[in-house]
């Protein structure tokens, strides 16, 4: 480039191509330094109902048409605000803390991440000795995806003392491994009828399908007693599976 007499400046050619590449360079490169002095710090993309997308060197936000923000991108920490509804179609990966609102996550969301269930069963007409015998015994079903379980057994136990001298009737519920207390009730000779009632509780952790196992305990101090319509056993259980 070469100025006329008049200051415009004229084309001249430059027969050498490295030199005239050199000179192409340093003027784009004199127009780049500018571009980058002047750019705005700021700005913002408003589409044709109001909301808008905003920009700065700390952040990106959206704003719906009334202007209240909708969601924040900061640029420093990686930290992200939603203020409505989140739909995530496909994988989603997070690798800071997640902080939600109380409250805002139902177990439907969350593919029920707890799930309840109860038996019942009752047993009669048998005979009690001193053996500690399973009765009304029930299996309940662990569902697939579901690890621990909280159980409550509660266990009511009718007998009649069949023999010529007093004695003590037993009760005892269990769950799986865990067994209660027993519950001891004297019981008058020759068809003496008492009751008692027994429960249990227990936590179990570490499941993957299968059955948890409930039931009673029955026996007697000294016995046998016979066989009779007033030896009964009922179990009632209920639980909770959390995954």
């Amino acid at each position: 480039m070469a100025d006329d007499l008049d200051g415009v400046p004229r084309y001249t050619h430059e027969p050498d191509p490295s030199a005239a590449l050199m000179k192409m360079i340093k003027a784009l490169s004199s127009r780049i330094d500018v571009m980058e002095r002047t750019a705005p710090k700021f700005y913002s993309i408003t589409g044709p109902d109001g909301s808008k997308l905003s920009f700065d060197p700390v952040r990106m936000a959206g704003f719906n048409a009334a202007g209240v923000e909708m969601f924040r991108l900061s640029t420093a920490d990686g930290a992200a605000t939603f203020n409505g509804p989140l739909n995530i179609g496909g994988a989603a990966r997070i690798t800071g803390t997640l902080s939600l609102p109380a409250g805002i996550i139902d177990n439907d969301a969350l593919s029920n991440p707890i799930n309840y269930g109860s038996v019942g069963a009752s047993e009669g007409s048998f005979s009690i000795d001193t053996t500690h015998r399973k009765r009304a015994v029930q299996a309940i079903t662990i569902p697939p995806g579901f690890s621990q379980a909280t159980v409550l057994v509660v266990a009511n136990v009718n007998a009649s003392n069949t023999t010529s001298s007093g004695d003590y009737l037993y009760a005892q519920a269990y769950a799986a491994s865990g067994i209660g207390a027993s519950s001891i009730q004297p019981i008058a000779a020759s068809g003496g009828i008492g009751s008692a009632s027994a429960s249990a509780i227990q936590t179990l952790t570490g499941l993957s399908g299968g059955t948890i196992e409930v039931g009673s305990y029955v026996y007697c101090a000294f016995g046998p007693w016979s066989a009779t319509a007033y030896n009964q056993a009922n179990v009632n259980a209920i639980v909770w599976f959390t995954r």
